[in-house]
């Protein structure tokens, strides 16, 4: 949504400073410009369906996993022969994938899941014993198509036999330790598809007669719990129609700045950049909308912040929880600068980019996003004119 111009008041608010003369007025209004006011939750980064999100509870707090189940189609006794069946038969299933999605509003970056798991759970009504094993596993990425493979080590998993009426129910699990710490690789948060093959085989514990089927259903187990980095664009239209404002704008001009309050209460550090940007027009040179000029940002402090983290992570108590904290930066826009004014007027939108990444990441280390953490964001840009009208014209136009 496009956000307008709003003069700050009229009388009260515009004339912050207002003074006279023999017969003319001096006066500096402030315009402000809303850009946005909202929050950002982890489940909006990852960009998961409700359907695939699901949650734990660790006794205190609630936080999520992502889940992608793959229900395979039940293997009947048939296929395995008729009449007493001895051990050894082997039926191996096609290949199955597990779309993982994982696209959301973050790119380009990586999140090493350090509690990953592969559920496979069993319902065996054949009254005969199995043995699973699982070939050819890898994860391929959807955009590069890079295939990871991994083996899993403790199989082949036994599958107790059963009755229609008392089935044979098991689960197993594929996890970093039964796969030398691979899954926290493999599925990294870009769109995959997880590949794999079944084999069954009947067990050698004795052959069987009857009827009933087996069924498989494997479910991706994502806890969102580990380190992470990743990119995340912003653009956020505005609009300085008025013209006495962009006549004042661009010839009295006293200061103007973009600023940018957050209130973090998410582990996670950002740093970012931000552009004055036309929508309407592509950047020969970076693609996307074309990049006017550059906006510097700078501390409370006035000093111009370089590549820095602009917004903290939200401190971690030795129990994972966070405390938000409120991080206030400006944007300021030289007024000495032809260039950037003449940009803003040209523009359209305010371009930001931000490198987000989990708190200590470069020290790998693990942290929680819980259900109950988010990033509130508040964004607003300012700039203030010196104006001089006459006092008869100001008199009138007040009514007065």
């Amino acid at each position: 949504m496009k956000r307008f111009l709003l003069p700050v008041g009229i009388i009260a608010g515009l004339s912050l400073a207002m003074w006279s003369c023999a017969d003319k007025f001096a006066y500096e209004p402030t315009y402000a410009i809303p850009l946005v006011d909202g929050s950002l939750t982890v489940g909006e980064v990852v960009g998961a369906l409700p359907s695939e999100i699901g949650s734990i509870n660790d006794g205190n707090r609630t936080y999520f996993q992502l889940l992608y189940p793959d229900t395979l189609e039940p293997i009947p006794f048939s296929d395995f022969g008729q009449g007493n069946v001895p051990s050894g038969v082997s039926v191996t299933l096609d290949q199955q994938d597990v779309f993982l999605r994982m696209t959301g509003k973050a790119g380009n970056g990586t999140f090493q899941f350090t509690n990953p798991t592969v559920e496979f759970r069993f319902t065996n009504t054949v009254g005969l014993d199995f043995n699973l094993f699982l070939d050819n596993t890898f994860t391929r990425n959807v955009a590069t198509q890079v295939d990871s493979f991994f083996t899993i080590n403790n199989l082949p998993w036994f599958i107790p036999r059963g009755t229609e009426s008392t089935p044979g129910n098991t689960m197993h699990t594929v996890d970093n330790e039964n796969t030398d710490g691979a899954l926290s690789n493999v599925f990294s948060p870009s769109p995959k598809f997880l590949y794999y093959t079944p084999r069954i085989v009947t067990a050698s514990s004795g052959t069987g007669i009857g009827e009933g089927e087996v069924g498989v259903i494997a479910t991706v187990k994502l806890p969102l719990e580990g380190y992470a980095t990743a990119t995340r664009q912003d653009t956020l239209p505005y609009a300085i129609e008025d013209q006495a404002a962009r006549d004042a704008f661009q010839e009295n001009l006293e200061f103007a700045l973009v600023r940018l309050s957050f209130l973090n209460g998410l582990p996670v550090e950002v740093e970012l950049t931000g552009y004055i940007v036309d929508t309407l027009r592509v950047d020969p040179n970076f693609g996307g909308p074309l990049r006017l000029a550059d906006l510097p940002l700078s501390g409370q402090d006035g000093a111009v912040l370089a590549n820095d983290v602009i917004i903290e992570g939200a401190p971690i108590d030795a129990n994972g929880i966070t405390t938000p904290t409120q991080t206030v930066r400006d944007i300021n826009i030289n007024i000495n600068n032809d260039t950037i004014k003449a940009a803003i007027l040209e523009g359209n939108a305010i371009l930001l980019d931000y490198v987000i990444s989990t708190t200590d990441y470069t020290n790998s280390n693990e942290v929680i996003f819980y259900s109950d953490q988010q990033l509130d964001i508040n964004m607003g840009l300012k700039f203030k004119v010196a104006v001089e009208q006459d006092r008869q014209e100001l008199l009138d136009s007040l009514g007065i």
